[in-house]
């Protein structure tokens, strides 16, 4: 009671997202009096439809640290537009524990929080010989803690939970905590006062747009491959805003970054190729065969076929070219010949040929490798 009577007093808003164990939490929340200073908005976006729905995609897994981010995320940027001018936070937690159905893997809890300059997850995996109602209590005690330290509260329990695991709200647990606090220039880019981390007056002359999650061989070979063809030294550009998903936490740009392996890099606000050409007009493009044919997708421009030729004209106004690799489908190997894209596009585009260069690897595919093992 006391902790949640601290958090009531403090000056930060939520917006909380919790599905699987732990909505317990927003009653004790709400049971205290001086609620409304705390909490904006509470969500239990509990079957995994109604979890798509709120996360605007399906997740590779319900209950990981991921998408309780991804959760944490989208309360964040609720709350930005309940409380555009306040102090707010967003909270999401998954939860998978004692149930009455058949579920391989550990009874586990996973909260983040999200603010302007600081991204927190929590992971706590539960003791299984415990019942549904203690398993419970341990992820609405942890939901509480994640709440105390994205405000900056003293909180000894977590401290125990993390440190020593010898608090009784933990028993048997083991806990972990991973942090990353942002430099100015990703807190610009989330609240949205920038576009771009790019600094100085020289902006890059060859981009190579992805998410680079993780950094791979193929990529690493198609980087050499360019920079050798061009005679310039490649930019990787990673979008924190995604046309389909939330946007990457201060944790994703962090792990980013020690990806990059030295690479020069820039974080944008950039999800489409038109975005990028305001952003560095003239510059050049390493892309591979699925995203061309996705610049010329109707889908990514309301259907509208008007509006995706503008967009291919503004690209060939500002003097962009694409460099443009293959990929492996099936037994087939994909390159620009058989993309079925317009022709005022297709003129943009210099092909990288099979001969030239083929890697039969991908992102996608390394993260689904490591989900399952």
């Amino acid at each position: 009671m006391d902790l949640i009577e601290r958090l009531h007093q403090q000056p930060h808003q939520f917006v909380i997202a919790i599905t699987g164990g732990g909505t317990s939490a927003i009653s004790e929340l709400l049971a205290i009096p001086g609620a409304s200073n705390t909490l904006l908005e509470s969500m239990v976006p509990y079957s995994q439809e109604s979890l798509k729905q709120y996360l605007g995609f399906d997740p590779l897994q319900a209950v990981s640290q991921n998408t309780a981010r991804q959760m944490a995320m989208r309360a964040y940027l609720r709350a930005k537009k309940l409380e555009p001018h306040g102090s707010v936070i967003g909270l999401g937690s998954t939860a998978a524990i004692t149930t009455n159905r058949d579920r391989k893997g550990d009874d586990r809890c996973f909260v983040a929080a999200q603010s302007d300059h600081h991204t927190a997850e929590f992971s706590l995996v539960l003791d299984k010989s415990n019942d549904r109602l203690t398993q419970e209590q341990h992820c609405q005690r942890l939901i509480l803690s994640a709440m105390a330290h994205a405000c900056g509260l003293e909180d000894n329990d977590l401290n125990n939970l993390i440190h020593d695991n010898k608090t009784p709200v933990a028993q048997a647990s083991a806990a972990q905590m991973r942090q990353a606090n942002a430099p100015l220039p990703w807190q610009q880019l989330l609240i949205g006062t920038a576009n771009s981390t790019q600094s100085g007056v020289t902006s890059p002359q060859i981009l190579f747009p992805g998410a680079f999650n993780p950094l791979h061989a193929g990529h690493l070979k198609m980087i050499d491959y360019a920079e050798q063809k061009l005679g310039q030294r490649v930019t990787l550009e990673i979008s924190t805003f995604n046309v389909d998903k939330p946007p990457l936490d201060y944790l994703d740009m962090q792990d980013r970054v020690g990806l990059l392996q030295d690479h020069p890099h820039v974080f944008t606000n950039a999800p489409t190729f038109l975005d990028k050409s305001h952003l560095f007009p003239g510059a050049g493009f390493i892309v591979g065969y699925d995203t061309i044919t996705r610049i010329a997708n109707p889908k990514y421009y309301d259907d509208s076929v008007t509006k995706r030729d503008a967009a291919i004209q503004s690209l060939k106004d500002n003097k962009h070219r694409f460099l443009v690799f293959g990929r492996s489908h099936g037994d087939a190997y994909l390159t620009l010949r058989h993309a079925d894209i317009p022709s005022a596009l297709k003129e943009l585009c210099d092909e990288v040929s099979e001969a030239e260069f083929r890697v039969d690897i991908s992102s996608s595919e390394i993260r689904a490798k490591s989900a399952g093992e």
